[in-house]
């Protein structure tokens, strides 16, 4: 496949090796994913089953634990947005409550 091999990446297709190895990975995992009782695999969510990622680009509500809008249901762009803002969680701190709006808004 003239795709993947032997091809300037940058001058013919930049974005062309890409797919091929997204594809190429999908239908491997794919593969896997048929045999039974393999593990489920869904670390990237563009893989099978990768809507049950953390980094699945799918939104979630959950509680503010910060400032003025502690215990207010807020929109979090992914899990590990929300994840990532609870290292924060419990911290008085100005600057805490800053870092964690600002993942909230990333």
């Amino acid at each position: 496949d003239s795709s993947t091999r032997g091809e300037d990446a940058w001058t013919e297709d930049p974005l062309g090796v890409v797919e091929a190895a997204v594809a190429v990975a999908a239908e491997r995992e794919s593969e896997r994913a048929a045999v039974p009782g393999d593990a489920m695999r869904f670390y990237k969510s563009w893989d099978v089953n990768g809507a049950l990622s953390n980094f699945s680009p799918h939104p979630v509500d959950a509680p503010a634990v910060w400032g003025e809008s502690q215990g207010a249901i807020v929109e979090w762009p992914t899990v590990e947005h929300f994840y990532q803002a609870q290292k924060f969680s419990g911290v008085d701190d100005v600057a805490a409550t800053e870092a964690m709006e600002a993942i909230r808004a990333a």
